[in-house]
């Protein structure tokens, strides 16, 4: 695996930790989810940096994915109704004048879990094909 993959996993790594840290604290929750959409964010960049394509300064998700030829997406396997449900708490973490997708507000405590299972199954299936190239 190249050093620049690893750079891009250690950072999502700490995005990860973040999330659960952030999470024990209720009024915190939207830096958690936030923290969960850097963590998908920066593998997928891992796999376009280990694949030799430049890794742009794009957020979406489902954008990013879609930057990955569809073999490799094929092998990855990601869900991309769940990619998008990332991208959408990211948008709203970030700009909370469009709540939409979280229409009671702020984000609660059973909202982190639900996005955190998506992003620790992304983040296993990501570290997988980087370890094996499944």
């Amino acid at each position: 695996m190249k050093e620049k993959t690893k750079v891009w996993i250690e950072l999502a790594k700490r995005d990860f930790t973040a999330a659960k840290l952030l999470a024990d604290e209720d009024y915190v929750i939207n830096l958690a989810l936030f923290h969960c959409q850097q963590t998908v964010e920066k593998m997928i960049k891992a796999v376009l940096e280990e694949l030799d394509f430049k890794v742009p300064k794009v957020h979406k998700v489902v954008e990013l994915y879609y930057r990955l030829p569809s073999y490799i997406r094929k092998k990855v396997n990601i869900d991309v109704i769940k990619l998008q449900s990332i991208d959408d708490i990211y948008i709203e973490t970030r700009y909370p004048s469009d709540f939409g997708l979280l229409p009671s507000g702020f984000p609660t405590k059973n909202d982190f879990i639900r996005y955190f299972e998506i992003t620790k199954d992304i983040f296993s299936k990501i570290i997988l094909f980087l370890e094996n190239k499944i």
